[in-house]
Parts: C-alpha cells; sequence; structure tokens
C-alpha cells in the first residue's frame, strides 16, 4: 500500500511542478493550447482530420500557437505572415526530425538543414524563366493554364504510363498518411524501429523515394543529352549549369551531392497536396516525359481538379495549411 501511495504522491508533485513551471513561461511564448498533460496532441494522431485540428487551433489561438505532441513541444503557424516572419528566425530554420527526413538522410529542398542556399537557387531561377508570374496569379488561373499546356502536347503521346500512375498513386497515400500507426511512426521516427516496417511505413516511404530517384536520375540524363550548356530550357537545365559551375566539394550544389536529383524529388513530393504552384514547379522538369504528360492528362479531375489545390482543412495528412515546426 505504503509505494502506491509514494507513486501517486510523486506523480501529483511532478504535475504540479510542470503546471507550474507552464504557468511562468505563458507570459514568454504565445498561447499554449489546452490539452492532457504528458499526451498534448497525440490523440491527434488518431482522428480522422488531423489537419483540421490545427486549423482550429488557429482559429482559438491566433495565429501563433504553443502546444506538445508528447514530449515533442510545437509551435503551430496559423497564417502566411506568421510563417514567413518564423522563417527569418534562426530557431525555426531547421527541420523536424521526421521519418522522410531520416530516409531522405537529411539531404534535399525541404529535408535539409543546409537548404537555404538552394532555396535561393529555386526562387531565383524561376523568377529568371518568368515562372514567377504564374504563382502570382490566383490558384484557379494556374490550374487551368497547366493543363492548356498538357493538352498542347497531347497529339504525340504515348498510352498511359503504369508507372507514372502507380508513383502517382503512392505519392497521394503519402500525402494524406491515413493509417494512424504510419502517421504516428511519420511525426516519431524513433518508434517507427518499435513497429514491423510495413505496418510503420518505413519500407514503403524506402521503396516511394528509391523509386522516385531511379525515375529522376533516369529523366535528368536524357535531359542532359540535348541541354546546352549556360543555355537553360527549363529548370532541370538551370540546375545542371549550376552544378557544373561548382567545384567546391562542401558545396551542396556539387555534383557528388546529386543535387539536382533530390531537388526536383522534393518538388514532386510537395505537389501532392499542396498548391499547383508547386507542382509547376516539379512539372517544369516532368512536363517534357510524354509518361507523365499523359498521366495528368488522363486523370486530371482527379488530381489536378481545381479544389484539390486549395489548402483542404480536412485533410489529414503532414502538409497543409497550417505548419508546425
Amino acid at each position: 500500500m505504503i509505494p502506491w501511495t509514494v507513486t501517486v504522491l510523486l506523480c501529483a508533485v511532478l504535475f504540479l511542478v510542470k503546471a507550474a513551471k507552464q504557468i511562468k513561461q505563458d507570459g514568454q511564448y504565445p498561447p499554449t493550447v489546452r490539452s492532457i498533460p504528458f499526451i498534448g496532441g497525440l490523440l491527434w494522431m488518431f482522428t480522422k482530420n488531423m489537419a483540421k485540428n490545427f486549423i482550429d487551433i488557429g482559429k482559438e489561438y491566433g495565429p501563433i500557437a504553443r502546444t506538445y505532441m508528447g514530449w515533442k513541444e510545437l509551435i503551430v503557424l496559423n497564417s502566411p505572415d506568421s510563417i514567413k516572419e518564423a522563417g527569418k528566425v534562426p530557431a525555426f530554420s531547421g527541420q523536424a526530425d521526421l521519418l522522410i527526413t531520416r530516409i531522405m538522410k537529411g539531404k534535399g529542398l525541404f529535408w535539409a538543414d543546409d537548404a537555404k542556399e538552394q532555396r535561393k537557387f529555386v526562387l531565383k531561377n524561376l523568377k529568371h524563366l518568368d515562372i514567377s508570374k504564374e504563382l502570382e496569379s490566383n490558384i484557379q488561373d494556374e490550374v487551368t493554364g497547366f493543363l492548356e499546356r498538357l493538352k498542347s502536347h497531347e497529339p504525340t503521346l504515348p498510352p498511359n504510363d503504369p508507372e507514372a500512375k502507380h508513383l502517382l498513386e503512392r505519392l497521394e497515400i503519402l500525402a494524406e498518411l491515413r493509417n494512424p500507426i504510419m502517421r504516428l511512426c511519420f511525426y516519431f521516427p524513433s518508434l517507427a524501429d518499435w513497429f514491423p516496417s510495413s505496418l510503420s511505413g518505413k519500407s514503403f516511404i524506402e521503396n516511394l523515394v528509391s523509386d522516385v530517384y531511379k525515375m529522376v536520375e533516369r529523366y535528368s540524363e536524357i535531359n542532359r543529352k540535348t541541354r546546352t550548356d549556360q543555355f537553360p530550357r527549363n529548370f532541370a537545365d538551370a540546375i545542371m549549369d549550376k552544378v557544373d559551375e561548382i567545384s567546391d566539394e562542401s558545396s551542396v550544389f556539387h555534383s557528388s551531392q546529386e543535387a539536382w536529383i533530390r531537388i526536383v524529388m522534393d518538388m514532386i513530393l510537395g505537389a501532392v497536396d499542396t498548391t499547383s504552384s508547386t507542382l509547376e514547379w516539379a512539372m517544369c522538369f516532368l512536363s517534357q516525359h510524354p509518361q507523365v504528360i499523359t498521366h495528368g492528362l488522363h486523370n486530371k479531375k482527379r488530381f489536378f481538379h481545381p479544389r484539390k489545390f486549395l489548402r483542404n482543412p480536412h485533410g489529414s495528412g503532414p502538409m497543409g495549411k497550417s505548419r508546425t515546426v
């Protein structure tokens, strides 16, 4: 009886200490979301529409709020301005420790801590290639213009490519993360070691990343054979020019880093459940290849419907209107 009493008292003391510390910090930090102590938002992992929880937080607590996901502290940003301002703060410049971050080995445009140089290069060349004009348009116009460009290639396209179709279907699964266990392991990658790889989603993501890598690598070689140095026709050519001029092995753009492959991979992954402008970035490279264009034409109602790109508050995947840091 005594051991149980001591245990209960110890837990009560720890709870009070944590509560007192949190109250003291509330004046120094953004509003704290009310949640169960030591659990926080872990229960959100098992809800159908996880992204809606973050949007509801924004409605109740404002553009910046603080919460916990188990033992991890999260800052929830619910407006473009707050996300832009947070990007200027060194504490927010790194990337979260996610399962896909580990699988990508910390490389790429989105998943690397040293991606600032790459993002600067991407934005500069998007502007140079006049893609920024489309980014300034509204989402409806972007989708309409994008589909019209696809139609212009339609007469010369071969039959639908099963590889591209299967790839897009798996990318959609990754964007939604409908399985709660897979979702939990995605955000807490250490847990993936405690579940079978088929259940945690680790093998699924590894195979997907591997297939995307091989496809982009293959098409990069095709594109390289027809390009002219310093006369970029598209974003892929611009990346190749950048890689060719770098001799510093420590640079993220050095050929040994295979930056061009990882940047395009990230664009493809980011195009699944986000705005059509990101989709446009990826398609700058891939729209030259018949397999991808054909699949887009045959599935445009499913994958390129305008409402698909309107930051759906009912989505459940890791990419949504809100951003957690």
